[in-house]
């Protein structure tokens, strides 16, 4: 078993002993001897620590209402304590008191901190002003497209007021950062919706690669029809900047206005949401 997946057993195994200490049912006293059993196989597998295996301990003496638990099949006494073992931290049981809260000098450092890499990361004009000139770009190819190379067969399926290219997700909600991609979804024009036939949408979607692959000085073009969403992966080779360009059901466009419409109550919001994004990037938790 890899550290990795220790770490996440021994998490999943903290939360639910502290649950279970919370309870005064019959489930507590059901699982005595399960955690019993655990204690004496870990012991045998070396699969914790010594000093999570003294956790253990405790959490089977304080279940069993005993004050020195039971020593282990093998003739093992209570695991000592040791702070050097940095696998699998143990999580700590309580909140923290107010006294150990980091100070106001800390805090000040923090905001100082998170306001530096909220300016400088955020996209500069020149940034903007590309994803828009990209994005008009395609939305003209996109009209040449299905009014001239779109296939008989399909052109029913195809509204009447025509098909729109609409930014979602972290670009549009002002939720991105410096660099990142432009996600786009095609639309109808009149309804916000997408055609509700997946093979509609997946020739759609072909079509447009098709033509697309008409401008290799413009775009360079990578295609995922098999994918759960059919996606266009290009980048244009003038400005850099990636897309995606997917057709698929109106979620995308309402949860966009969602988050707009959280951003624009406080503007508190967004920087929020774009520091957490960077801790759990940093943090590798997402």
């Amino acid at each position: 078993m890899t550290v990795e997946e220790k770490t996440c057993l021994w998490q999943q195994l903290s939360r639910f002993v502290q649950s279970l200490m919370s309870r005064k049912d019959n489930a507590r006293e059901a699982w005595k001897q399960e955690l019993t059993a655990l204690v004496k196989a870990s012991c045998r597998s070396s699969l914790f620590s010594r000093r999570q295996m003294g956790v253990l301990e405790d959490w089977r003496a304080e279940l069993l209402g005993t004050k020195q638990a039971d020593k282990a099949e093998e003739g093992e006494g209570k695991y000592d304590s040791d702070p050097d073992c940095e696998e699998c931290p143990q999580p700590p049981d309580r909140p923290p008191l107010l006294s150990e809260c980091p100070d106001e000098k800390t805090l000040d450092a923090l905001e100082q901190e998170i306001q530096s890499y909220l300016q400088d990361s955020a996209p500069t004009p020149v940034e903007r002003a590309i994803q828009s000139t990209v994005l008009s770009r395609l939305q003209s190819l996109l009209d040449r497209c299905l009014l001239n190379e779109c296939p008989k067969w399909l052109r029913p399926h195809i509204p009447a007021g025509g098909l729109f290219l609409c930014p979602f997700g972290s670009t549009p909600a002002g939720l991105a950062s410096k660099g990142s991609d432009v996600d786009l979804v095609i639309l109808a024009r009149e309804t916000r919706a997408a055609p509700s036939d997946p093979t509609v949408c997946v020739a759609i979607l072909k079509t447009f690669a098709t033509f697309l692959r008409r401008f290799p000085k413009e775009f360079a073009i990578f295609t995922l029809f098999h994918a759960r969403v059919p996606l266009i992966k290009l980048q244009s080779i003038q400005y850099g900047l990636s897309c995606d360009i997917s057709i698929t059901t109106t979620s995308h466009y309402a949860k966009t206005r969602l988050l707009q419409g959280y951003c624009a109550v406080d503007p508190r919001v967004p920087q929020l949401i774009r520091t957490v994004k960077h801790w759990s990037k940093t943090r590798r938790v997402a």
